[in-house]
């Protein structure tokens, strides 16, 4: 019986070994995926910080270009008005041109037949 076991523990020995070796190797290849993956994200997160520093400076610029505008005196009522008053100065000055929009004119002595219903018809 002393013969037998020898066998079989170098085998468990060799199995031992082998499991050893793979649980460090997957180990190995878990950690060096863990800092590629860290690096990654410290890269992405520089580019990030890098990019909304861009966005918070070209805001910052947009916010000084319109302070920087002068509000005119009467404000977006006052432009309107200045626009429409352009547009109608160009429109021709035509008086038989917007005969549609005149009101009808009635003498005051006309006097209206009073409305009657039309004739019901039952026949087609």
């Amino acid at each position: 019986m002393d013969a037998t076991w020898f066998p079989i523990v170098t085998v468990a020995t060799v199995v031992a070994a082998c499991s050893g070796a793979a649980a460090w190797w997957h180990h190995r290849q878990r950690v060096a995926q863990l800092r590629r993956r860290l690096a990654d994200t410290e890269h992405s997160r520089l580019e990030l910080a890098d990019e909304a520093l861009d966005l918070r400076q070209r805001l910052e610029a947009v916010d000084q270009a319109l302070a920087a505008q002068k509000p005119t005196p009467g404000g977006d009522l006052a432009e309107r008005r200045a626009a429409l008053d352009r547009a109608l100065d160009r429109a021709p000055s035509a008086v038989g041109s917007w005969i549609d929009t005149q009101p009808m004119t009635v003498a005051p002595d006309t006097q209206f037949e009073p409305t009657q219903p039309a004739e019901l018809s039952t026949t087609r």
